[in-house]
């Protein structure tokens, strides 16, 4: 068994460890976690074996995977490759995961105390701004791996931390503008009761202190992109 550098096996991120890790974390059906004597009991095994799967040190049998897949309530197929048939024309219209497309699922089935949230989903996958942040987050990224180590090891080191710092205010300021928005602003409205409300915005209030005392001088996203320009001399 070969490990990687941070004491993983390699096959750690392989489908089925994976989709096991992640159906454990939560049922597909009951919601609830799953523990490892829960589902050793079902297939006839120890905990300690069902660690060893989850972390991909052992294979399960076939016979040992139909029982994990009846007792998670999925095809034995999804179990090892994380892929259903049913996701695959929006797989290949969307290039979305299986995993993403349950994620989107869950939101729209479970959430029926925050009904909003899909609201919210839908409004930040279709917003253009949200795709330009990311492509402008991204190239901030790229700027920090290419910063080299040497003789300026220290500066260079100063000069990643100010990148990742700018990526991290461009999405802040970002996502504080999409915060400000009227299909946000409408669910504070629909509290039940003025003491829910005032809970509420005393929470915000509280965390827009926080905010302004981590970042004393206001700066936009625009800013933060003309300023690196100017640093590298290029344009943006």
């Amino acid at each position: 068994m070969s490990y990687s550098t941070d004491g993983y096996p390699e096959s750690y991120d392989d489908a089925f460890p994976t989709m096991l890790r992640d159906f454990m974390g939560r049922h597909p059906i009951t919601r609830k976690r799953v523990t490892q004597k829960e589902l050793g009991d079902y297939v006839g095994l120890r905990p300690q074996t069902i660690s060893l799967y989850q972390t991909g040190e052992r294979s399960p049998s076939s016979d040992t995977l139909l029982k994990m897949a009846e007792f998670f309530g999925v095809s034995v197929d999804y179990l090892l490759t994380g892929k259903k048939p049913e996701n695959k024309n929006i797989r290949e219209t969307t290039g979305l995961s299986d995993s993403t497309i349950e994620r989107l699922q869950w939101v729209k089935e479970d959430f029926d105390d925050c009904p909003h949230l899909m609201q919210m989903l839908d409004n930040l996958l279709s917003d253009k701004k949200f795709y330009e942040t990311l492509i402008d987050a991204d190239r901030l990224y790229e700027k920090k791996l290419d910063i080299g180590y040497g003789e300026r090891e220290t500066l260079d080191k100063e000069l990643q931390e100010l990148y990742e710092w700018k990526m991290l205010r461009l999405w802040e300021d970002y996502f504080i503008e999409f915060s400000k928005r009227e299909h946000l602003s409408d669910y504070y409205r629909r509290l039940d009761t003025p003491e829910e409300r005032a809970r509420e915005e005393a929470e915000l209030q509280e965390g827009y202190v926080a905010y302004k005392a981590a970042h004393p001088e206001p700066e936009s996203a625009d800013d933060l992109i003309a300023e690196m320009a100017a640093e590298n001399g290029e344009g943006y």
